[in-house]
């Protein structure tokens, strides 16, 4: 059976024994791609090609969305391990799974914002982040709506949109969680422990923080992820990647060095300077004792907001 993507993929008797042979790899039922083009470690790259494969044995378009549609589009999906693939039908009336698909109804008669993205169609980062948000974990859908916020040409307009899309599904199920995960979300995170960080602040009930402080120093302007108590207090989410990706010893020790120097600059300026790391911040309890040690005001007590 052809493809419209001859060159990736095949479909025909036998081809499972090349498989076998490790020069295809089977994308789904009667599709293959080359083994030189099947990058397991990349799951958007995997997405896209299961997405293709899909849509090269379906009859008509399909809308692809929810986790699939994150994958494609490059969103940070953090605690997801559903790697089936997601389709939007906007004439169903339930959701069902079939055929290794999972089909998801509209709560109204509205259309799907979707987007046309190479070979496949999948719905918009801001419907993407609309649809985690009411059947995802809190995290993960936060983490998803910060992101697509922050790469907003127009942030506004995206909660704007965001506000008429649930007041036209009304008590439609998930829509309470999402108007919750999307009245939360800042976007000025620049990074997913960012926005896990803000998200647990929210539920710690501690005061919420300013982001993005900018703090001038004898050694320049430096950008810190949060402050508190109009600057004296800041905050900074320290991932690995910052000290990650380095080619030599000889760039790790200067790369450390000049965070050396950035970390005693800014420490002169601030009153308290409290720093925690994924772990933390993941399990909140190292999170809440680093921001109570640094005197972070909590005017609220903890509400875990589960659902």
């Amino acid at each position: 059976m052809p493809t419209p993507s001859s060159h990736l993929f095949g479909a025909m008797p036998r081809l499972d024994v090349v498989a076998r042979a490790g020069s295809l790899v089977r994308v789904r039922r009667a599709v293959y791609v080359s083994a030189e083009h099947w990058r397991p470690d990349d799951r958007a790259a995997v997405a896209i090609l299961q997405a293709r494969a899909a849509q090269a044995r379906a009859s008509r378009t399909l809308v692809f969305s929810h986790v699939t549609a994150a994958r494609a589009l490059g969103l940070p999906l953090v605690g997801v391990h559903d790697d089936q693939l997601h389709v939007t039908d906007i004439a169903s009336s339930a959701r069902r799974t079939r055929h290794g698909i999972v089909w998801h109804s509209t709560s109204t008669p509205r259309s799907v914002e979707a987007t046309i993205e190479g070979e496949i169609t999948m719905t918009t980062p801001r419907q993407t982040a609309l649809d985690l948000a009411r059947s995802v974990s809190l995290v993960a859908s936060f983490i998803v709506a910060d992101a697509v916020l922050h790469a907003s040409v127009d942030p506004a307009a995206t909660r704007e949109w965001w506000t008429r899309q649930l007041a036209d599904m009304g008590p439609a199920r998930g829509s309470r969680r999402a108007a919750t995960v999307l009245g939360l979300v800042s976007g000025l995170a620049e990074s997913p422990l960012e926005s896990l960080s803000l998200l647990r602040i929210h539920e710690l009930g501690f005061e919420v923080p300013q982001q993005q402080v900018e703090l001038n120093t004898h050694r320049g302007l430096f950008r810190l992820d949060f402050g508190w108590h109009g600057g004296a207090i800041a905050g900074e989410a320290d991932g690995r990647a910052k000290y990650g990706g380095v080619e030599s010893i000889a760039v790790m020790e200067e790369r450390l060095w000049r965070e050396k120097l950035r970390y005693d600059a800014t420490r002169e300026k601030l009153r308290t300077y409290p720093r925690w790391t994924w772990a933390d911040a993941w399990h909140g309890g190292g999170l809440e004792r680093a921001l109570l040690a640094a005197g972070v005001p909590r005017p609220r007590r903890p509400i875990p907001l589960s659902f």
